[in-house]
């Protein structure tokens, strides 16, 4: 029984040190995620001038030129990176077992998630269109990107539909 004991607080301590680590290892990624936020804004403040100036200082949906801000066509993609790709493969192994055909999200190289010709300008009302359109549709936009067909301004038209 004192065996049974002992052994059960070790075990108890063992996992008292994972959840330690696992709270450092929330905290890192916190401070990670942050870290790329602030990359991605200074991006954004980087690219946004010439897009404007390129997209008229308009809308490309409505037309407004209020409250404009920059929208990258792949926003929703997971940036590709070797080491992601890997690691998504051995997550979803067993998805990929029973479903050979299916390849996981598309990833899309940061080089193309940045590319003029896949950004774009929205008023802010047509990007909360665009952002509820393609977040909660995400299949439908995976769809687009396999076939080839997701592209500016079929993007644009979606939205101006939804108007």
């Amino acid at each position: 029984m004192k065996e049974i004991e002992k052994r059960k607080h070790e075990l108890f301590e063992e996992i008292k040190q994972v959840e330690v680590s696992l709270l450092n290892t929330r905290e890192e990624v916190r401070q990670l995620d942050r870290r790329r936020e602030s990359i991605e804004k200074t991006l954004h403040r980087i690219l946004k001038p010439s897009i404007l100036e390129r997209d008229q200082h308009r809308c490309r949906a409505c037309g407004s030129t209020q409250d404009l801000d920059l929208v990258r066509l792949y926003g929703e993609f997971p940036l590709e990176l070797p080491e992601r790709v890997e690691q998504y493969k051995k997550i979803h192994k067993e998805i990929i077992k029973r479903h050979p055909s299916w390849k996981g999200p598309p990833f899309v190289p940061i080089e193309k998630a940045y590319a003029e010709e896949n950004l774009f300008v929205l008023c802010r009302r047509c990007h909360r269109i665009h952002d509820g359109l393609f977040s909660r549709g995400r299949r439908f936009r995976f769809n687009l990107e396999r076939s080839g067909t997701l592209d500016v301004q079929k993007t644009v038209e979606f939205v101006r539909n939804k108007l």
